[in-house]
């Protein structure tokens, strides 16, 4: 083979190991104190977030998966926001995970989340419309309908992760966690 066709089957053959490699590591289970991958989104206030990114402080995300899973997601954000007004050492935002089918009514799909949640609130609520599987298999969810908790550390990496329905004893523990991130400003 001639070196220069030589030199191209290499280049290709290393590409596609790469590429591979990639996706693999993409489908990876995330553990904490692994780097978050960045979310690039819009609020329902229409504000471009990514996150992490340029937070400088703890971020909690309140992913939703499915419809099913609206309720839940709303006792966990308003329980948030109400101590977010007085402690605001912590971000947070509310995921929900619409995935690629929900695209091509995405306008309408936002539309009806913003009609449905108080303006103070909207620049708070990141709707993303892709995706959905590949989250659920990097937060490892097994049952799509429970609400799943992330907190990220100032530095963007995964401090602290849960799934499951709102209640006292979860809240409790989800805030001493917050409250201990944004004091030592990393992974606990």
């Amino acid at each position: 083979m001639h070196p220069h066709r030589l030199r191209i089957a290499l280049s290709a053959a290393l590409l596609l190991f790469v590429v591979a490699i990639a996706h693999a590591g993409a489908e990876a289970r995330l553990r904490v104190g692994d780097a978050f991958p960045a979310i690039a989104a819009r609020t329902l206030d229409d504000r471009a977030v990514i996150v992490p990114g340029g937070h400088h402080r703890p971020v909690l995300l309140l992913m939703g998966f499915v419809k099913d899973s609206r309720d839940d997601v709303k006792k966990w954000t308003t329980q948030v926001h109400q101590v977010w007004r007085a402690d605001s050492s912590f971000d947070f935002f509310e995921m929900p995970m619409v995935g690629s089918g929900g695209r091509l009514f995405a306008g309408m799909i936002t539309g009806s989340m913003r009609g449905g949640t108080p303006a103070d609130l909207q620049a708070h609520v990141m709707p993303l419309y892709r995706d959905a599987g590949l989250w659920q298999k990097r937060l490892g969810l097994d049952h799509p309908k429970q609400t799943v908790l992330v907190v990220l550390d100032s530095g963007g990496r995964l401090a602290w992760q849960s799934s499951g329905p709102y209640s006292e004893t979860s809240w409790k523990d989800l805030y001493s966690v917050l409250r201990a991130v944004s004091q030592t400003g990393g992974v606990r």
